[in-house]
């Protein structure tokens, strides 16, 4: 029950709140999730960043995992 979402979609479904309390909500409660991970990775020394529009993350994820240095 303590999911993200999980709560707002069961007060929903029991009709205690509307469907756009739910979604916004439910935004709210992930955006907010999503700063508390930037928050705590900005403190990890050894995290490598990889771009999502990268069309070659994969190989460099897989250059990184092997121990080579990859582009």
């Amino acid at each position: 029950m303590k999911t993200l979402g999980y709560p707002e979609v069961i007060s929903y479904i029991r009709g205690r709140i509307s469907k756009g309390d739910m979604i916004e909500r439910i935004s709210r409660l992930t955006r907010n999730y999503a700063k508390r991970q930037m928050t705590w990775f900005r403190r990890e020394r050894d995290v490598t960043w990889f771009r999502s529009d990268d069309r070659d993350v994969s190989e460099d994820i897989l250059n990184l995992m092997r121990g080579s240095k990859g582009g």
